[in-house]
């Protein structure tokens, strides 16, 4: 049995927090949140959803879209369940994640089988669809870098004017 310091030692190890993976969208330009969770430690999280975890799963078939990592640290002290549980689920309504399908009340989230089958598209597409979809996520990018532009530039003339 242990003793109350090492238990406390033990939860003082924990890193507890929540995270949000935001992603490309699937065969579609765009990007889109992906997945939202929570963790008592969330490097050894990660390294799951990647397939590099101590247990040896195999990583999530939605791996290969993720653009970056959100993450909402919490003090050791706060990492229970019942507060992680909590503020994990109000991510997911919030966010509204395309691959948490457990507590996402959104009709677009995507199933199990379902991402596995995604995957599989992504991996044996088309060459020609493939550059498709690249051309239009570029020229998406490029549309919306001179819109900005063009705010940025009407913007600085209004104040330059004045």
């Amino acid at each position: 049995m242990r003793t109350p310091a090492a238990w406390l030692r033990s939860c003082k190890r924990r890193k507890p927090g929540i995270y949000a993976y935001r992603t490309r969208k699937h065969l579609r330009p765009g990007t889109e949140w992906g997945y939202v969770g929570k963790s008592r430690h969330l490097p050894s999280r990660d390294a799951d959803h990647h397939g590099r975890g101590r247990y040896g799963q195999e990583a999530k078939p939605w791996i290969d879209l993720v653009l970056y990592r959100r993450t909402v640290e919490l003090p050791w002290w706060l990492g229970w369940d019942w507060l992680t549980l909590s503020l994990e689920t109000l991510a997911i309504l919030a966010l509204r994640p395309r691959y948490n399908w457990a507590k996402n009340p959104w009709p677009g989230k995507v199933g199990p089988r379902d991402q596995v089958h995604q995957r599989w598209q992504r991996d044996n597409i088309p060459a020609v669809l493939r550059a498709r979809i690249e051309r239009e996520r570029i020229t998406s990018l490029v549309v919306r870098a001179v819109g900005v532009a063009i705010i940025i530039i009407g913007l600085g003339g209004m104040w330059w004017a004045k």
